[in-house]
This record gives C-alpha cells, sequence and structure tokens, in this order.
C-alpha cells in the first residue's frame, strides 16, 4: 500500500528582493535586474511569475548564462513580522519591485533613552534612499503635510523642512549604509536627553492589495457551533486561514560583455554581399559621464543602465544602412520606455530604387507585468527612383522625392521567457498606423507567436522546442507602393525570393493590400551545449491586392542553426525550403541563409 499524508503549507508572499552581481569589474545597476522581474514585493509567491522571471533574466544578453548563468533562491524570512504590519498600498509603494514611489521609512522609529545601541530597522526594499518631495506622490505628499500640521506630538520635526529637534547632545543622525549588494540598513542614533519617545508613523489611506483575503484573522468562531458539544461540523473548512508568510529573493547574477566593436563581411540571401561595422552596447547609461580617464579605462563609462546604444555602418551591393538609435525599456526606472532614432537606407529592388532618410521617436507604457502600449512618430523622405520600364501607375505617382510622415499605436502582451531566443511563452501585438500631410492611408497589423517546450533533460537544457507564428495585415488603397505588403525571404516565407510573394503589374511587383501569413516550426539540439540544432518547418499564407485566400501559397522545409558564443552569440541560419502550393508569378528559392536573429 502506498499512502500519502500531505499537509498543505501556509501562502507566501515576496519580502526582500536582493540582487548580487557579480564580474570582473561589475558596473550594472541593481535596478536593471529589478526591472525585468514579474513578481513584486507584497505580492503573492506566485511559482509561474518566479519560474518566468528566472527565465527572462537568462534570457538577456545583459547577464553571462555560461559563467555563473542566473541564481534566484527562496528563503522563508526570520522576521515576517515586520513584513506583514506594513500597511502600505502598492499604489504607493510597490511599483513592480524596483521602483516604489514612497517609502514607509519613518514608520514606527521609536526614540528611546535607555537603548544601549543604535536602533537598526530593515526595511523591505532595495537600494533606495529616503523619500524626498520631489520622490513622493502628490497624495502621499498631501497625507504627509496633512499629519504634521493636524497631529500635536511633542518635539516632532519636519523631516522635509530645516526644523530641528531641540537637544542639547549632538542631533540624530540618519545613515543609509548603502551597497551594491541591496543592503539597505537605516540606523537611527539615540537621543540620552529625550523624555519620552517620539513616533513619525506615515501610512497610505489606501487598504493593502492582497492576491487573497486575510481582513478576519481575529474574527470570532462561528457562533453556530461555538457552544454546541459536537462542534464544529464543518472542521477547519469555515475558520480563517494561517497568516501569510513571507520569503526573501536571492538573486546571483553574472554580468556578460555587453559592449561590442565589430568589422565584418558577409553575404546573405535576401541582402547580397555587404560589410558591417558595429558599435553597440545593451548595458548603456546615458547618464554615466566619464569623470576620469580610469572610468573609459575601466570599461564603467556610459554603461550600467539596461540601455541600448547602437551606431553602425552596412554598405552593401544591393543594401546599405547607417544607423544610430538609443532606447531604454524603463526610462528612469519607471514603467515608460523611449527610444530614438535616426537612419540612412538605400536599397536596389528588381523593379526601382528605394532611398529612406529619417528618424523615429518612441514612447511606451507597461499597463501589467505582461501588457504594454507604445506610440511612435515616424518621419521620412522617401525617394524613389530607377523604375521599371514600362512604369506601372503605382510606381510612377512616386518617382522622386516623397514625404512620409505617420504615428503609430500599438498593444503588445509578452509572455516570452526571452525575447530574442524564446523557448517558451506567447506574444500578441496589434497595431494601426495613420499617415498624414503628403499621404493619407490606414494600415492595421496584427501578429502572434506561441513557443512550446515539448522534452528537455532534467537538467533543464537540451528542449525541444515547437514555435507557431502568424501575422496578418491590410492598408486602404492609397497605400504608396513602397509601403505597401510584401513577403518573401527569410525573415517572412522561407521558399520564395525576398519579395518574391506579391501583386504583379505587368512585370512589376506592386505589393498588396492584404497579407497573412504563418508559421510552424520544430527545433531540437544536436549537440549537449545546444550550439548545433535542426529544425523543421511549414510556411504558408498569401498577399493580395484585397481581402482573401486566392492566391494561397505553401511551403515546407528544414535546416541548421549554429549559434556562435563569440559572436555575441549570434546564429548563422541554414535552411532549404520547397513550394508546394505557389502561383505562377511567384519567385521561388529553395536555399536560403542568414545570420543573425530573425523574428
Amino acid at each position: 500500500d502506498l499512502k500519502y499524508q500531505i499537509s498543505e503549507d501556509k501562502v507566501y508572499r515576496i519580502g526582500r528582493i536582493n540582487i548580487h552581481i557579480e564580474g570582473s569589474n561589475p558596473h550594472t545597476r541593481e535596478t536593471v535586474a529589478l526591472n525585468q522581474l514579474r513578481f513584486s514585493p507584497g505580492e503573492l509567491a506566485n511559482p509561474e511569475a518566479i519560474r518566468l522571471s528566472k527565465a527572462r533574466l537568462g534570457g538577456s544578453p545583459i547577464w553571462d548564462r555560461a559563467n555563473g548563468g542566473v541564481d534566484l533562491n527562496l528563503r522563508p524570512t526570520d522576521n515576517p513580522e515586520l513584513y506583514a504590519s506594513s500597511d502600505v498600498s502598492a499604489d504607493d509603494y510597490f511599483l513592480r519591485g524596483q521602483s516604489p514611489a514612497f517609502e514607509p521609512v519613518w514608520s514606527t522609529l521609536p526614540v528611546s533613552r535607555t537603548t544601549a545601541e543604535p536602533t537598526s530597522l530593515r526595511i523591505p526594499s532595495p537600494s533606495h534612499s529616503i523619500p524626498t518631495p520631489s520622490t513622493l506622490s502628490q497624495g502621499s505628499m498631501s497625507r504627509l503635510t496633512k499629519f504634521l500640521e493636524e497631529e500635536e506630538l511633542p518635539h516632532r520635526p519636519n523631516p522635509y523642512t530645516s526644523e530641528r529637534m531641540p537637544t542639547a547632545e549632538p542631533e540624530p543622525t540618519l545613515i543609509n549604509h548603502h551597497t551594491s549588494k541591496v543592503e539597505d540598513i537605516f540606523t537611527l542614533e539615540p537621543i540620552p536627553t529625550i523624555d519620552e519617545a517620539d513616533f513619525i508613523c506615515l501610512t497610505s489611506e489606501a487598504p493593502v492589495i492582497r492576491g487573497q483575503s486575510y481582513d478576519n484573522y481575529t474574527s470570532p468562531p462561528n457562533p453556530v457551533y461555538n457552544q454546541s458539544p459536537q462542534g464544529d461540523v464543518f472542521g477547519q473548512q469555515l475558520r480563517n486561514p494561517e497568516p501569510p508568510g513571507f520569503v526573501d529573493v536571492d538573486i546571483n547574477l553574472t554580468e556578460a560583455r555587453t559592449g561590442r566593436l565589430q568589422f565584418s563581411v558577409g553575404v546573405n540571401s535576401d541582402s547580397g554581399v555587404i560589410g558591417s561595422i558595429v558599435l553597440e552596447e545593451q548595458n548603456f547609461d546615458i547618464t554615466n559621464v566619464p569623470t576620469s580617464f580610469a572610468d573609459i579605462s575601466s570599461g564603467s563609462a556610459f554603461r550600467g543602465n539596461g540601455e541600448n546604444f547602437r551606431i553602425e555602418a552596412v554598405p552593401g551591393n544591393q543594401v546599405s544602412r547607417y544607423l544610430a538609435s538609443w532606447s531604454n525599456p524603463y526610462f528612469l526606472n519607471t514603467d515608460y520606455s523611449l527610444g530614438v532614432s535616426g537612419f540612412y537606407y538605400n536599397r536596389f529592388f528588381d523593379d526601382w530604387r528605394e532611398n529612406r532618410l529619417g528618424g523615429r521617436v518612441t514612447v511606451g507604457r507597461l499597463l501589467t507585468k505582461y501588457l504594454s502600449a507604445s506610440t511612435a512618430l515616424r518621419l521620412e523622405n522617401v525617394g524613389i527612383g530607377g523604375e521599371r520600364v514600362p512604369t506601372p501607375d503605382r510606381l510612377a505617382e512616386v518617382v522622386g522625392d516623397n514625404f512620409l510622415s505617420t504615428v503609430r499605436g500599438a498593444l503588445a502582451w509578452d509572455k516570452r521567457d526571452s525575447s530574442q531566443m524564446p523557448t517558451e511563452g506567447t506574444y500578441l501585438e496589434a497595431s494601426v498606423e495613420q499617415a498624414f500631410a503628403e499621404f493619407s492611408f490606414t494600415k492595421l497589423e496584427g501578429s502572434a507567436q506561441q513557443y512550446y517546450t515539448i522534452y528537455s533533460r532534467p537538467d533543464g537544457e537540451g528542449k525541444h522546442i515547437l514555435s507557431l507564428r502568424g501575422s496578418i495585415g491590410w492598408t486602404t488603397d492609397n497605400t504608396p507602393i513602397f509601403e505597401r505588403f510584401y513577403a518573401g525571404g527569410f525573415q517572412t516565407f522561407r521558399g520564395f525570393q525576398f519579395r518574391g510573394v506579391s501583386p504583379v503589374e505587368g512585370r512589376t511587383r506592386v505589393g498588396g493590400d492584404f497579407m497573412a501569413l504563418g508559421s510552424v516550426e520544430y527545433s531540437v539540439p544536436v549537440t549537449v551545449s545546444e550550439n548545433v540544432r535542426l529544425v523543421a518547418f511549414t510556411d504558408f499564407g498569401t498577399v493580395e491586392e484585397t481581402i482573401g485566400f486566392n492566391d494561397f501559397r505553401m511551403t515546407a522545409g528544414g535546416g541548421v542553426r549554429f549559434l556562435i558564443p563569440g559572436m555575441g552569440p549570434v546564429p548563422i541560419s541554414l535552411d532549404w525550403a520547397f513550394p508546394i502550393v505557389k502561383q505562377d508569378f511567384d519567385n521561388d528559392q529553395i536555399f536560403q541563409f542568414y545570420i543573425g536573429f530573425t523574428r
């Protein structure tokens, strides 16, 4: 016989989050790691959120996966009463676990003349100093002002003015012993001349946000069964649950080499022969200006805040691109993102030559842990020349310089474990783009990605990954030819040439008003290190003048992925795809190869 005796544990909440960053010369801010987490202090310790957070840290290029990797440990706190007694709402305190707008630093700090040693208070929030009026929200500041004005406690100083507590001895000192290991210990020195304890207590008026209701811990027993000689027939079912415990989270990370200066020459089945000079820093900090030569020689200048900065020059025989961009996914450690870029682009298509000079500004907002919204302003000068003869009307009307200005709004749901090489999770995005000024058209687009880990070794590696991808788009009939939909090539429709899937007028591909594409891919590792993987896939879909599937296409094939750690790592992809269903005017291509992240 096999018996199971299960004792259900109590509910746990997240207490402190302690970040420990290692490396040869670590300079990354702890907020960079905290921004990537999907749980916050005070929330229920959700195993799924914790697992996803660890996966996202492991998939970030800022942290080294090979040397040390990501180590995340949970341990019950020795003093749960410290967290449980805090009456601070998530609106005023816990903002995604890394940027509280208001910390209860002043909460119930007694000053006693009988204290032999300084009173130490461990604040359950990492790496933050005492709040000032500039960091308090308007609501918290008003409550602070009202409290200090209305309460009549003796010798109460206003911590945000020059008013001092009258003492004969040196004034009390509030010391912040801050280190890079997330250990904030605030020490309040005793004042022997104070006759009675003085308390400052600032709390939020809003209730604590809880995942479950524990508001009736002290409720009396059920009055119906309290005096019954047979007791409560429902036993523990109607009684209040045990108060939640708290667990501290220790996260050990190893900083990766995030900067690179790369000179290379390559060839691509979609873009021909190219050369590239790339200066990129994926852990950039625009505010970390060097103050000495030592800052530059040690590599700490302009680094450490998780921003992305890139300058590239990519000349080629078919495509040339020059780009400078900067983005911050958590601007000023808030839920907002900001990105700016400027570029020059030149491309020789089969039917015309296209030049683009312009820039883009993007502002985003994290609405929940997984849902985000963004808006982007795009301004470009698009030059069209070298048109094919005979020239269709759609192409002839845009020959020369064209000013393109659009505003794009998008909603995205991202629950992938990695944005670059996901192994599980979901990504959904829907967008609308409106052109104004010289052109006026509307474009609607949507995309979906789903990843499943079908099999993995007991150590969690060696994953077999099934990926499903789909995209759909529609644009109005007055959209210029250079903004219409095209498919074909490694990134959209394998088995066809770049832009080889498109409606045609004469011999010119003019793009479509409607696009619907899908892909199913299965990937398995060949080596233990997973630096070589085999894939099998099928791509299908269509690009048409109007909404419909009259010209449906489908391909199937396989390929190999080589992951080169010394290149970033960047995968080299080789694919063979064979059209199963195609149209007479399509341009197919059996073999395709690509260097870089693709989707």
